[in-house]
């Protein structure tokens, strides 16, 4: 082999590795940012919207997040509805059941317009694709798909953080945890783990009762 055809042998390695490594940079991105065009991306508006602190009795602080399905979805829009505000993560075993629970409660009272639950995935520790994994088996054993707004959170967890449920970039979280807010915007209560079985009925009921008349 000529010393020109050995040199052409190896530029043309070279850029080959280097294509390769371009398209494994931009797999990751769309992983783990969520930078595919439906997912989490942190650019426009995504984020919290408000310096207000996450207080029982208090006004819950306002966000908008991008949801699954590649639109945004803004706390303060459910005013006038009672809120229940999920946040949980792909991995999380309880998140199965209470799922389905807080799907069946939304699909119950979806004809009064009253009553909506925002599921907010956990990013730093969650990928887009695990994200829409869960989501598809969830369909197939239930039988239905969740209808209610699933976002995600910015890649940073800063919604998260503002909650009270991890720092921004933990390496660790425990979850589910649940925020139940009336329908004037007023966070009512905050419950650590799943809210399985009469829970769920009992602190959507108290929250619409502490919103008065």
């Amino acid at each position: 082999m000529t010393p020109l055809a050995t040199l052409d042998w190896r530029l043309r390695a070279a850029i080959t590795a280097a294509i390769l490594l371009v398209i494994l940079g931009l797999f990751v991105q769309r992983e783990f940012t969520g930078a595919d065009g439906n997912g989490a991306s942190d650019a426009g508006s995504a984020g919290l919207v408000d310096e207000a602190p996450a207080t029982i009795g208090a006004p819950a602080p306002d966000f908008v997040l991008r949801t699954v399905g590649g639109d945004t979805v803004r706390l303060s829009d459910y005013r006038g509805k009672t809120v229940v505000l999920n946040f949980w993560a792909s991995w999380c075993v309880p998140c199965r059941r209470e799922m389905s629970e807080f799907e069946a409660m939304y699909r119950d009272r979806l004809g009064r317009s009253d009553f909506v639950v925002i599921a907010v995935d956990y990013r730093p520790l969650d990928s887009v694709s695990e994200v829409r994994g869960f989501l598809d088996g969830f369909e197939q054993r239930e039988g239905r798909s969740i209808e209610f707004p699933v976002a995600y959170d910015t890649t940073d967890g800063a919604v998260a953080e503002r909650y009270g449920v991890a720092p921004r970039n933990a390496k660790q979280a425990t979850l589910p945890v649940s925020y139940f807010i009336d329908r004037n915007g007023i966070l009512r209560a905050k419950v650590f783990g799943p809210v399985y079985g009469d829970v769920l009925p009992a602190r959507v009921a108290e929250t619409e009762a502490a919103a008065g008349p």
